[in-house]
C-alpha cells in the first residue's frame, strides 16, 4: 500500500528561477535592504579583494576590514552608489572598547521620548519570570485571579520583626508615572509627518476639553501661578491617558514604541565595577585649557580620547602632565614636551559618556557622525590610586596572584597600628601654688637647653 501511494503521489516540479540574479538576491544580505535606513555592510576578505560585495556588480573597494553604506542599490544610470563607512563602524567599536555604559542626557528630546526605558530594563527573554515553554494554558491557570504580594507585610513576623520599625512608604501620587510614558518623538518626524501629527491633535480638542472639566478647579491661584507649576501639565496628563488607552486596546493596530535608552550606541549594560576591572586604559592627549565662565575656580582641560573631545578636570589629571598647546611659542606646540601631554586615560565609570543628540539614520537624508553630540569626561589612569585598590590587576591573572597583600607592604608602623598609651603606675600629684621665682627659673633651664633660641626673663 505504501509503495502504491508513493507511486500515485504527484511529482512536485521545481521550476528554475527566471533569472540567476533573482535567486542570488534572495540568498544575499541585501534581501532586506531598505534605502530609508542607513546601514553598513562588510565583505569577507576572500571576496573583498575581488570587489565582490554581493551586489549586482563589483565595486572598486578591494581591501579587507572595509565597510560601505549604500546610497542607491541600483541607480538610474545603471551603477551602484556607495560611500565609505569605516569612520562610523570604528567609532562604535571605540565606544565599546571604553567599557562604559552611555547615558542619555536628561531633558533632551530623546530622553523625553524613552518612556519606561528611563527606569525599567525592558527585556524579552525566555528566562524571564512568567515565561513558559507550553503553548497552551490549562483552564485553571487561565481562570485563576492573579495574587498580589503585600510587601508591607514582609519582615513583620518572626522573633526579630526587623521590618516593623521601618518608616511608612510614601504614597504614590496619581501622576507619578507621568514622566515614564511614551511620547511622540517630534524631532524624528519629517515635515509631512509632523503636519499629520498636528492634525490628529486638533481632532482631540473635544476630548481634551472633557479632560479639563473633570479636573478639580483651583481658585486660590491665578492663571500665571498655575502656568509656572510644572506638576499641573494638563496636556501631558491627557496625552498619557490617550496613548495608554490606544496601546491597551485589543483591536488597536498600533504597537507601543520602545526606544533604546542610548539610541543603539551600545547594547551591553556594563556596571561601573566591570568598567573599572575589565577595561584597559588607552592613550590620550591633553590638548589645551578649557575656559568655563561658570566655574572659574576649578581648572579644566580638553583632552583627545577615542576620537572624542573630552573634559579632563585638574583633580583627575596625573601630576607632571601639561597641555599640548603652548601659547608662548610661535608654533603653538612645544615639540620638546609632546611626551608630557600624552597619558593613559579612561572614561569615568559614572556619567562619563552622555548622549545629547543621536543621529538621524532613518529617512531620505540620513545623518552620519556629524549629527552626533556626546559629552565625555575622562581621567588619567593612576592604577590603584584612582579607585583605592590594593590589587589593580585583572582578576585571576599572574600579576593579580603575585601581588602582595596590603599588610605585607613596607608601611610605617605608625600608620598600621596605633601606638599604645603610656600608663603611669603612680599618678603625679598636682601641686597648686608655689614660688613664682622657682617657676621662672625652671622655665629658663628648659629654654636654655634648647639650642635654637634663648628667651630672657623680660620676655617671659
Amino acid at each position: 500500500m505504501a509503495a502504491t501511494a508513493v507511486a500515485q503521489a504527484p511529482k512536485v516540479l521545481v521550476h528554475p528561477p527566471a533569472s540567476p540574479f533573482a535567486e542570488l538576491l534572495r540568498r544575499s544580505k541585501f534581501a532586506t535592504y531598505d534605502p530609508a535606513i542607513r546601514q553598513t555592510y562588510s565583505a569577507a576578505p576572500a571576496n573583498a579583494h575581488r570587489g565582490d560585495w554581493g551586489l549586482k556588480r563589483p565595486i572598486a573597494l578591494r581591501r579587507k576590514n572595509a565597510f560601505i553604506s549604500l546610497t542607491s542599490f541600483e541607480h538610474a544610470a545603471h551603477f551602484t552608489e556607495w560611500n565609505h563607512a569605516e569612520n562610523q563602524v570604528r567609532f562604535i567599536r571605540r565606544i565599546e572598547e571604553m567599557g562604559v555604559k552611555p547615558e542619555t542626557m536628561v531633558g533632551t528630546p530623546w530622553h523625553k521620548s524613552l518612556g519606561k526605558a528611563k527606569t525599567d530594563l525592558l527585556l524579552d527573554s525566555e528566562f524571564c519570570p512568567g515565561e513558559s515553554s507550553e503553548i497552551t494554558v490549562n483552564q485553571e491557570d487561565a481562570t485563576a485571579k492573579p495574587t498580589m504580594v503585600n510587601f508591607n507585610s514582609l519582615g513583620n513576623k518572626g522573633p526579630g520583626a526587623y521590618g516593623a520599625q521601618r518608616a511608612e512608604p510614601r504614597k504614590a501620587k496619581k501622576w507619578d508615572n507621568m514622566e515614564v510614558f511614551v511620547t511622540a518623538n517630534v524631532d524624528a518626524m519629517s515635515k509631512r509627518d509632523f503636519e499629520r501629527y498636528l492634525a490628529r491633535l486638533r481632532n482631540l480638542r473635544p476630548a481634551f476639553q472633557e479632560h479639563i472639566n473633570r479636573q478639580p478647579r483651583v481658585t486660590t491661584k491665578n492663571l500665571y501661578a498655575l502656568a509656572q507649576d510644572a506638576e499641573r501639565g494638563y496636556h501631558r496628563r491627557f496625552m498619557m491617558e490617550h496613548m495608554t488607552g490606544e496601546y491597551k486596546d485589543v483591536k488597536a493596530r498600533k504597537i507601543e514604541p520602545q526606544p533604546h535608552p542610548n539610541a543603539g550606541l551600545t547594547y551591553a549594560r556594563l556596571t561601573p565595577l566591570e568598567a573599572v576591572l575589565w577595561t584597559k586604559p588607552q592613550p590620550g592627549i591633553v590638548l589645551n585649557a578649557h575656559v568655563d565662565q561658570g566655574s572659574a575656580a576649578e581648572k579644566k582641560y580638553v583632552a583627545s580620547f577615542g576620537g572624542l573631545g573630552a573634559l579632563l578636570r585638574q583633580k583627575n589629571m596625573a601630576s607632571g602632565k601639561v597641555p599640548l598647546l603652548d601659547i608662548g611659542t610661535e608654533q603653538g606646540v612645544d615639540q620638546t614636551r609632546i611626551a608630557e601631554s600624552i597619558a593613559d586615560m579612561r572614561v569615568l565609570p559614572r556619567k562619563g559618556l552622555q548622549l545629547q543628540v543621536p543621529p538621524r539614520v532613518v529617512g531620505n537624508r540620513p545623518q552620519g557622525l556629524k549629527g552626533v553630540m556626546i559629552l565625555a569626561e575622562v581621567m588619567t589612569d593612576l592604577g590603584a590610586i584612582n579607585f583605592k585598590q590594593d590589587n589593580p590587576h585583572p582578576l585571576g591573572s599572574q600579576a593579580y596572584i603575585a601581588q602582595e597583600p596590603a599588610t605585607n607592604k613596607s608601611t610605617p608602623r605608625s600608620f598600621m597600628t596605633p601606638k599604645p598609651l603610656r600608663i603611669l603606675e603612680q599618678p603625679i600629684p598636682l601641686q597648686r601654688g608655689g614660688d613664682p621665682k622657682k617657676l621662672i627659673g625652671t622655665l629658663q633651664n628648659i629654654i636654655t637647653n634648647n639650642p635654637k633660641r634663648n628667651v630672657s626673663e623680660e620676655e617671659l
